[in-house]
């Protein structure tokens, strides 16, 4: 009897470990509905796939967990920042979960500074951010290298997301602390320095895209601008997982979406009055895209969501010298 409510106990503080996870609150038969909110909050189903969001048929929205690298495109209010909350608390309760906010726009990323590793929103702060996963990836490969093996497991220690939100700020050339009052030669050299950085970044996360996914780091990148001049080839092929919300044009779905499924999506296709719709494409669960909402998270939920699974988290020390969760137990931070 004592074990039976022991258990009971712990389903019931498990369940109420972010608040937002339960069991659907509307109904399936009604998909996508025009306005207000996604009909289901975040649901576990399994110990590594979660649902945060409806499809078009009435099934559920799945996010696995670690998952491809992910796109998340659209326009302003279109719902990306929906998507990204809603991966982020489905992943937070997870702990060989750790996460890195590259946040330039100083978005709403910020709430969830104590579960995150860090959270980078000067370039100073972004460019060691950068610096220290590169560091990670290279310190990765040459355990498994020493180790014999080719793949990276929760075993090994945690999966690292990082979330770039938004991308074409992290890659633009910045302006910030250039005095356009000094002479010309000095505005020149501080704009060619802003222009290498920005073209190291590029380099930096290309490698991360390329090499990163067998070593357990990941890339969720969001942007307004899913175009070729925003983001690389190099990094935009290795963006396994679509999620493509409101955009107005033909080159926003092309590369958004990748070539050959703008006969599926067209722009516009996603209504202005249904915040949080979406297409998604991927390999695991949608071959073929598919039309679907988002779960919405008040962003006054989320410091409570960030909060309860503070203890969850990562520093860069535990990181790099290889922690498990194991090596972990009995650790606080």
């Amino acid at each position: 009897m004592l074990y039976l409510l022991g258990l009971l106990v712990a389903v019931v503080v498990w369940l109420g470990l972010l608040g937002v996870i339960s069991r659907p609150t509307g109904s399936t038969s009604t998909p996508l509905p025009g306005s207000g909110v996604s009909p289901w909050l975040i649901r576990r189903l399994g110990p590594s796939v979660f649902t945060a969001g409806v499809t078009a048929t009435g099934g559920p929205l799945l996010h696995r967990f670690p998952g491809d690298h992910r796109l998340v495109a659209g326009v302003t209010r279109s719902g990306k920042s929906c998507t990204v909350h809603a991966i982020v608390a489905a992943f937070a309760t997870i702990a060989d979960a750790a996460f890195v906010g590259i946040d330039p726009k100083r978005t709403e990323l910020g709430l969830w500074a104590p579960r995150f590793t860090q959270n980078a929103v000067d370039l100073d702060e972004i460019d060691q951010a950068i610096v220290n996963s590169v560091r990670l990836m290279k310190v990765r490969q040459q355990f498994l290298e020493l180790q014999g093996l080719t793949k990276w497991t929760t075993s090994l220690g945690p999966w690292l997301f990082i979330i770039i939100d938004e991308y074409a700020e992290l890659v633009g050339i910045s302006t910030d602390g250039i005095d356009r009052t000094a002479e010309g030669s000095v505005i020149d050299k501080a704009m060619k320095r802003s222009k290498a950085l920005a073209s190291m970044r590029i380099t930096d996360i290309a490698s991360l895209a390329r090499v990163g996914a067998g070593l357990g780091i990941k890339l969720i990148v969001s942007t307004q601008y899913p175009t070729t001049e925003v983001l690389d080839s190099q990094i935009r092929n290795q963006l396994d997982t679509r999620i493509l919300h409101r955009v107005t044009g033909d080159e926003q779905v092309r590369v958004g979406m990748g070539a050959g499924r703008a006969q599926v999506v067209a722009a516009n296709s996603i209504p202005a009055d249904m915040p949080g719709g979406l297409w998604i494409v991927g390999f695991e669960d949608y071959n073929a895209p598919t039309m679907a909402r988002s779960t919405y998270i008040p962003a006054d939920r989320i410091p409570g969501v960030a909060n309860r699974t503070a203890h969850l988290s990562w520093t860069w020390d535990q990181l790099l010298s290889l922690q498990t969760v194991a090596d972990r137990k009995g650790q606080t931070r």
